[in-house]
């Protein structure tokens, strides 16, 4: 799976979050033993251009949009919720 197909994972969960207001942090844990990398990779990629924050939880992380991830990752978001359920899923 590429990076821009695992952020299209997460994305959506974490702009709930960020939408709802309750800021709470988001667990994102790799969806196979092999991704665990790529996906620390990703996380690190969007922390240190300031669109999330970030912590370590085992093998996966609790993150959350910063208000300039939100604007940044926007029109993504709107693209990925207009795409039927099973198409964002069958991306991988």
């Amino acid at each position: 799976m590429s990076q821009e197909q695992m952020l299209d994972q997460f994305l959506l969960p974490l702009a709930d979050q960020y939408e709802s207001g309750k800021l709470q942090l988001v667990i994102i844990t790799p969806s196979a033993t092999g991704e665990f990398e790529a996906l620390r990779e990703c996380i690190a990629m969007n922390v240190a251009s300031g669109w999330l924050e970030s912590s370590r939880s085992g093998n996966g992380a609790f993150c959350r949009l910063t208000a300039s991830g939100y604007l940044h990752y926007e029109p993504r978001i709107r693209a990925l919720r207009a795409l039927p359920a099973a198409s964002r899923t069958d991306s991988r």
